[in-house]
């Protein structure tokens, strides 16, 4: 379950980075091969454009959110050896916001 995990997070980021370079992604599910229609480069994620949440269910009444403020994350995209291709997120366990506002996102 962690292996899936990783690979559906991996193509969520991958798919955001390219985004922003390309209006022709095609991402289909992980049973299948990923098609990818972009150029060939580096593409970083836009901190201003992202925001990494989490959830916990409080006492199973409540959600309990937070977030953490400081990510990058990096696509070394190559679509004629997609199997080169690397994603490096770095989440800063530091920064975790427990801000009692963020309880409110999606509720």
């Amino acid at each position: 379950m962690k292996v899936v995990t990783k690979a559906v997070a991996s193509i969520f980021v991958a798919s955001a980075l390219i985004g922003a370079a390309s209006s022709s992604v095609v991402a289909q599910d992980l049973q299948s091969n990923v098609q990818v229609q972009a150029p060939a480069g580096t593409y970083e994620l836009d901190p201003t454009h992202a925001i990494l949440l989490w959830s916990v269910k409080h006492n199973g009444i409540s959600n309990y959110t937070a977030r953490f403020s400081e990510i990058s994350a990096v696509l070394k995209l190559d679509p004629g050896k997609i199997e080169e291709s690397s994603i490096e997120v770095v989440i800063d366990p530091s920064s975790v916001d427990f801000h009692p506002e963020l309880s409110r996102v999606g509720a």
